[in-house]
């Protein structure tokens, strides 16, 4: 075999559909679109641009079921975890950092969290503030008991 024909076949294979014939076949309905694809640059390597969208053996998709596993499978990595209360426990207010930014990150997170209770919330949200702070001393000499009140407290 020839280096030019060694080319071909491995440009075939990468090339091949991963969709069985029936689905490769399939004509689709008239309100679907699909989605929008990486162009390809003309300086870049155009094997590496094919293995971008070829990921799956030849014919080997055979329904959405088995698609969607596939693509769970390969991409599971890529999500993105629930934070829990433990999350909330190691902020804190950096030097020179407003206490709206703060603030604002620290709601993001208990936002993001799961099972993390008002009480829990507040006194971390207290902790995380400069042991000198205004706030912070505000918050020891008069607690607050919600975090509606906290947030009051804040603004």
């Amino acid at each position: 075999m020839t280096a030019r024909e060694a080319e071909w076949k491995a440009l075939s294979n990468i090339a091949s559909s991963p969709f069985s014939r029936k689905l490769q076949d399939a004509r689709l309905p008239s309100r679907v679109k699909h989605g929008t694809f990486v162009l390809y640059e003309t300086d870049a390597d155009p094997v590496a641009h094919i293995q971008h969208y070829q990921q799956l053996g030849p014919r080997s998709i055979r329904g959405w079921v088995q698609l969607a596993e596939e693509f769970t499978a390969r991409f599971l990595t890529s999500r993105r975890a629930p934070k829990t209360f433990e999350s909330l426990s190691i902020m804190k207010q950096e030097e020179d950092e407003p206490i709206r930014s703060y603030a604002k990150k620290y709601w993001e997170t208990f936002n993001e969290s799961e099972g993390c209770s008002e009480e829990y919330a507040i006194a971390m949200f207290k902790t995380g503030l400069p042991v000198r702070g205004g706030l912070r001393k505000s918050l020891n000499m008069s607690p607050v008991r919600t975090l509606a009140k906290l947030m009051e407290r804040i603004e």
